[in-house]
């Protein structure tokens, strides 16, 4: 849809009420599991998922589970929209429907001002399971509850053998509720998934109910009691749940305005909003306290973008949280000194290993380190664990001093970017830097870090650029995380020359900054989705764009005062009125700035929090 009035309401724990071409909104239960709707489904990665731990999944396949398409009030579209980070509340004609998800627990709570008439349409699968045959539906009836069974079996349509491979149970539960049974076959069309080419792009889904009621709690569970329990549970203490949220949500944004330097009203709601954000893709799952990397489909931990993340929790004083993830990685390196892009991946290519996440990982403990928010345990096992993956890095990933990758092992995952490359040199020389500052050993690690940055410099740095690669002068935004990791490598006279040819031919001007010059024949304008031509040859990434802003700002804020005062602005226009409500994109077209790419990605929110930090100061 598309709104041309845009109204606004001041609210101190909310954005602005909210009118943005799709109304598309996000919400998590921090288990795993989130819901996120617009006006209509435009994607199968929309609806209301749930995650339990896979003691619990009787599924091959464990993990997130999709389980309501849609929630469907009959009546006028939604006309405004305000979130309140612990909920949202749409306006329908005279009624105003609100979506509630309880932290940690497999329940969505649905309630209206009035009675209303509701479609409750599912469709059960794994997210990336698009198999139409072997899915089947059972409703019954207990009491006040509404039980729907489902089970999935491998069908021999889909040259299957026929057996089960799970059931799960939804439990729909009210007060006052009437139900007819609908139970009928029905195609939905994904408009956005066909723009990005993320195929298929329509699906039979299953209208299963329409009830007339107010209130409406649905619980989740592979195991029917469980689900009923949590229903009761979270009927009984709504109340209680929502305020217990609420105050969460308050504490995590209280913000000062006055010590935050802030006058600027929007600002300062862009930086709750970035708080929230993150916080919301803050997860436990499997027992394990992780960041996912972005919904609506990235609901993995990814080593990279968590290390990257945990700067900003760093900053905000959640030290238990960033202390736990960071570990937690460290604990998962090899012998050999990488760990695994996503946690738990049991892929075997090039791509499953990350070239740069343990370089980021250091990076954030060593300021944690720095902060003295270590133990002593704590910086003895860091200490001992840096060595032992400099030697296995020294080994294994080293060609002539240089540092080196495989294919698609950095950040820029779509393109190849094999062999020695920037901001790699960048993470191994700060990882020299600190075991030089905290060894015994310094004088070999003092030696060690003084001799690779020679190298470096003198075979990446031109007088002029900085290359992104060995024997490739390809200007991309590299050289910022370069700078952002280890400033030493270059002058601040030489950094400036560096950001000032890149801007020259990486700068957009709507605030953003391209993944490759745009005078490069790869360059492609226009985001291209699941074909990644586009990806990391033009898209305008917007933890990118925070960094190199941040960078700009420690290298000189006066002189590139206008160009992060452009990138903050596009971040915060992304943020409060692009892709879904209070959220950061995960990236925009080069050509003219949009909320494209994931809707909630952890990183863009984690780099805004820092530049707006940083921004105030200025």
């Amino acid at each position: 849809m598309d709104f041309k009035d845009i109204t606004s309401k001041k609210h101190e724990h909310s954005n602005s009420t909210h009118i943005p071409e799709k109304l598309s909104f996000l919400l998590t239960n921090k288990a795993g599991g989130y819901i996120s709707l617009s006006s209509s489904p435009v994607s199968r990665f929309q609806g209301v998922f749930f995650s339990e731990d896979s003691s619990d999944n009787l599924s091959r396949n464990p993990g997130i589970l999709k389980v309501i398409e849609d929630i469907r009030l009959q009546g006028p579209d939604p006309s405004s929209m305000t979130k309140s980070f612990w909920n949202v509340t749409r306006a329908r004609g005279n009624i105003k429907e609100s979506f509630f998800m309880a932290y940690n627990n497999n329940v969505l709570v649905y309630e209206l001002s009035d009675h209303g008439v509701i479609d409750l349409i599912l469709d059960v699968k794994h997210p990336y399971d698009n198999r139409e045959f072997g899915r089947y539906y059972e409703i019954s009836k207990e009491g006040n509850k509404v039980i729907i069974k489902f089970t999935k079996l491998n069908d021999l349509k889909e040259k299957g053998n026929n057996e089960k491979e799970y059931e799960c149970f939804l439990v729909v539960q009210s007060k006052d509720m009437e139900v007819h049974e609908v139970k009928n076959w029905v195609v939905h069309n994904y408009d956005l998934d066909k723009s990005r080419s993320s195929v298929p792009f329509q699906r039979h889904v299953f209208h299963a109910l329409r009830i007339n009621a107010k209130k409406l709690v649905l619980s989740f569970s592979y195991h029917k009691n469980k689900a009923i329990k949590k229903a009761d549970y979270v009927m009984k203490n709504l109340d209680y749940l929502k305020i217990k949220q609420e105050n969460h949500v308050k504490k995590i944004s209280n913000i000062d305005g006055s010590k935050f330097h802030v006058s600027e009203f929007e600002v300062l709601q862009a930086y709750k909003c970035s708080v929230n954000a993150l916080d919301s893709l803050i997860t436990n799952k499997e027992k394990k306290l992780g960041i996912y990397a972005g919904l609506w489909w990235f609901f993995q931990f990814w080593s990279r973008d968590e290390a990257i993340s945990c700067g900003a929790l760093i900053e905000e004083g959640d030290y238990d949280n960033a202390k736990k993830i960071l570990f937690r990685i460290l604990k998962n390196a090899s012998k050999d000194g990488v760990v695994k892009t996503k946690e738990d991946d049991s892929e075997s290519s090039s791509s499953a290993v990350s070239a740069d996440a343990l370089g980021w990982t250091f990076f954030r403990i060593y300021d944690l380190y720095k902060k003295n928010k270590l133990s002593e345990l704590e910086k003895r096992y860091f200490i001992e664990k840096l060595r032992e993956c400099i030697d296995g890095l020294l080994k294994n990933h080293t060609n002539e001093s240089f540092a080196v990758n495989l294919e698609k092992q950095t950040w820029m995952d779509s393109i190849a970017r094999e062999g020695a490359r920037i901001e790699i040199q960048a993470l191994r020389l700060f990882m020299y830097k600190i075991l030089k500052e905290t060894s015994k050993n310094s004088k070999v690690y003092e030696t060690l870090e003084t001799n690779s940055r020679v190298k470096v410099k003198k075979h990446f740095f031109n007088n002029n650029v900085l290359a992104d690669g060995l024997n490739d002068f390809t200007i991309r935004p590299n050289i910022f995380i370069a700078y952002y990791i280890y400033p030493e490598l270059l002058s601040k006279d030489e950094w400036k020359k560096c950001f000032d040819k890149a801007l020259e031919h990486l700068w957009l001007d709507w605030g953003g900054i391209s993944t490759i010059d745009l005078n490069d024949s790869r360059y492609t304008p226009y985001y291209t989705g699941e074909d990644p031509r586009s990806y990391h040859n033009g898209d305008s990434w917007y933890w990118i764009n925070n960094l190199a802003a941040i960078a700009m700002a420690k290298v000189n804020s006066k002189k590139y005062a206008a160009h992060i005062k452009k990138i903050k602005e596009a971040s915060i226009n992304d943020l409060l009125w692009k892709g879904a409500v209070g959220c950061c994109s995960e990236l925009s077209s080069a050509s003219q700035q949009r909320g494209e790419g994931c809707l909630s990605q952890a990183w863009s929110a984690a780099t805004l929090i820092e530049l707006l930090k940083i921004a105030q100061t200025l």
